[in-house]
C-alpha cells in the first residue's frame, strides 16, 4: 500500500541543488585528500573515526540524496521510478553490496574508499536526473571555474617551486618532486581529471560558456596537464585529440560546416 504524499515533508529543490553542487564543485574538484590531511583528518592515514574516512563529497551526497527523495514527495515512488528506470545501476550497486561485504568480512579491510569510488557516483547519477537545465549551466561554470583555478595554481606551483598542499605518500612529505599538486592533490589526479576534460571540451562540452572562453579554458588546461607531469595521461590525450582532429577534418572534406 502506497503512503499519501502529506506523510512526506516539502523540501525546497535549491536545498537538493546545493548540497549537489558543493558534493560536485567543491568537494570533488576543490577538498583532495592532501587537503584533508592538512586540516588534521585521518582520511588516508591509521586512527580516526569512519566519518573522517569518507571524503565530504560522500556525505553532502547522502543529504543531497536524502532531501531529493523528500522533495519528490512520495519516496516509494521514486524508488519505484529508480527500478523501472535505473536496472544496470541497481546492478552495479548489487555488486559493490556483494564487494563490500566481502572486504568487511572476510579481507577485514577498511570499506571507505570504496564508498567513495563507486557509490559516490551512483548518488550523482541519481541527483544530476533532477536537475534543470538552468541548474546544469550553472554546475558547469562552477566547475569550469575550478577547473581554471586549478590549471592557474598548477602552472604557478611549478613556475615557484611552492606548493599549495605539500605532496604526502604514506607518511612521507616528498621534498623533491617538481610536480603540482593544485586543489586536487596528487599530481596523477590532476592530470587525469585534466586530460579528461580537455576530452569533453573537444567532444562538445562546455555549451554553458561562450567560445573564446572554451577555447581559453582548453588552452590553459592543457599547458597545465604539462605541470601535473602525467606522462600517461599527456600522450594518450594527445593521441585522442589527434583522432577528434582527424575525424572533424574528414567532415570537413566531406562537406562538414567548418
Amino acid at each position: 500500500m502506497l503512503l499519501p504524499q502529506a506523510c512526506f515533508p516539502q523540501v525546497p529543490r535549491t536545498a537538493a541543488f546545493t548540497l549537489l553542487l558543493l558534493s560536485v564543485a567543491v568537494s570533488l574538484f576543490g577538498v583532495s585528500h592532501l587537503l584533508l590531511g592538512m586540516m588534521g583528518l585521518h582520511y588516508e592515514v591509521p586512527g580516526g573515526s569512519i566519518v573522517e574516512k569518507i571524503h565530504l563529497a560522500s556525505w553532502l551526497a547522502v543529504l543531497a540524496l536524502g532531501v531529493a527523495v523528500l522533495r519528490s514527495g512520495h519516496p516509494l515512488l521514486w524508488f519505484n521510478h529508480v527500478v523501472r528506470w535505473h536496472k544496470g545501476l541497481l546492478f552495479f550497486a548489487f555488486t559493490n553490496a556483494v564487494l563490500l561485504w566481502h572486504l568487511v568480512m572476510n579481507q577485514k579491510m577498511p570499506f571507505s574508499g570504496l564508498v567513495d569510488t563507486f557509490f559516490l557516483p551512483m548518488r550523482l547519477v541519481l541527483l544530476l536526473e533532477g536537475v534543470s537545465e538552468r541548474q546544469r549551466d550553472m554546475l558547469e561554470r562552477a566547475i569550469h571555474v575550478l577547473m581554471a583555478v586549478n590549471a592557474l595554481l598548477g602552472i604557478y606551483e611549478v613556475a615557484t617551486g611552492w606548493h599549495f598542499t605539500p605532496l604526502i605518500i604514506g607518511e612521507l612529505v616528498q621534498t623533491d618532486d617538481w610536480r603540482a599538486t593544485a586543489l586536487m592533490g596528487h599530481p596523477l589526479n590532476n592530470a587525469a581529471v585534466t586530460a579528461h576534460y580537455l576530452l569533453a571540451i573537444a567532444l562538445g562540452g562546455a555549451r554553458a560558456v561562450s567560445r573564446p572562453v572554451r577555447v581559453t579554458l582548453f588552452i590553459l588546461n592543457l599547458a597545465a596537464l604539462n605541470a601535473f607531469g602525467g606522462r600517461v595521461a599527456f600522450v594518450l590525450v594527445m593521441l585522442l585529440l589527434s583522432g577528434i582532429a582527424a575525424w572533424r577534418f574528414l567532415g570537413v572534406l566531406r562537406g562538414g560546416r567548418f
